[in-house]
């Protein structure tokens, strides 16, 4: 009886020892599965990290661009503003003429009328400063469009 009583615990060590075997197997299993999701989770918050640094440079890049095409536009307007000036003084220093269409026809006034000398100084100044306005018009409308032109390229690279 001794015996069979030795033998049954024999048997139970042996079965106790190949459960914790057979458990700290799975344990060294489970443990390289939380090892291996913990780098995968690595890897991926590394990737991640790259993606958002290389999307905040390319802004940066992208709004340094865009800086650039605005201070070109704000140069180009203050050189429109400068020509449209340059224009008005050119003619009434009479350094620059308007073609014929745009003068004034001879007989604008009433003949031996006081005002038909005065009228025709008067539209005279303002065909100057208009003609000006007009050449400063259509340098900030050309300025504007090349700046639109520049952000639309910046845009595609």
């Amino acid at each position: 009886m001794i015996r069979a009583l030795v033998a049954v615990i024999a048997a139970l060590i042996v079965v106790l020892g190949v459960q914790s075997c057979r458990l700290h197997g799975a344990q060294m299993a489970l443990a390289d599965q939380e090892i291996e999701a913990a780098t995968d989770r690595e890897a991926a918050l590394a990737a991640m990290t790259n993606m958002i640094l290389d999307v905040r440079r390319r802004e940066r890049e992208a709004q340094e661009r865009h800086n650039t095409v605005v201070a070109e536009l704000q140069e180009q307007l203050t050189n429109a503003q400068l020509v449209g000036e340059s224009v008005t003084a050119d003619l009434r220093a009479a350094r620059l003429r308007l073609r014929e269409h745009w003068a004034c026809p001879a007989g604008d006034g009433v003949p031996g009328t006081p005002g038909a000398a005065a009228s025709g100084d008067a539209g005279a100044a303002l065909r100057e400063r208009d003609s000006g306005h007009l050449v400063r018009i259509g340098a900030e409308c050309d300025a504007r469009i090349r700046a639109a032109q520049a952000v639309i390229r910046t845009d595609r690279q």
